[in-house]
């Protein structure tokens, strides 16, 4: 059996706090230099619709976005049953959130058998200039590669200190 293809889409705008938590986790992956040749990792920026006709090239896709849940904190997984239940007119930080994209992928490709995960960090509301915590960057990287499989281990964000 042929290893799966999978494609990581990092979504979100660097320099609008939270909603560079895609990016961030991107630039995390990219440092491990050790994501198997099997994961095309692709900055998808704020425009997952550009992307989304590449998802049938794959057995899984990994969105990695900031959402907006005011009853959640911190670093998710979302499967695609449950991104389905939820409510598509639910602001988002895009004007195309990954829900609606899940939902128009599945209307255009009804045979297509990709499976889709939402890496998200939640945040009750999006703040300019408040950046990432590291810790957050971290968690995100770290449910990429376990949800690819891949053997590596992502470097921390946290700097070690030296002895004076």
């Amino acid at each position: 059996m042929a290893p799966l293809k999978w494609l990581v889409a990092a979504l979100g705008n660097p320099h609008q706090g939270a909603d560079g938590f895609g990016p961030a986790v991107a630039d995390r992956l990219r440092r491990t230099r050790g994501l198997p040749d099997t994961v095309d990792l692709v900055d998808a920026n704020t425009d997952l619709l550009a992307h989304l006709d590449r998802f049938a090239e794959y057995d899984r896709v990994v969105l990695v976005d900031a959402v907006l849940d005011s009853g959640s904190e911190g670093v998710a997984v979302f499967d695609e049953e449950t991104l389905a239940r939820w409510d598509e007119r639910a602001p988002g930080c895009h004007s195309v959130s990954p829900l609606v994209a899940v939902k128009l992928f599945r209307q255009l490709y009804p045979a297509s058998r990709t499976r889709i995960v939402l890496v998200a960090l939640c945040v009750d509301e999006i703040r300019l200039g408040a950046g990432v915590p590291a810790d957050s960057v971290d968690a995100g990287a770290q449910a990429v590669i376990r949800l690819t499989g891949a053997t590596v281990s992502c470097p921390s964000s946290r700097r070690s200190r030296r002895a004076s």
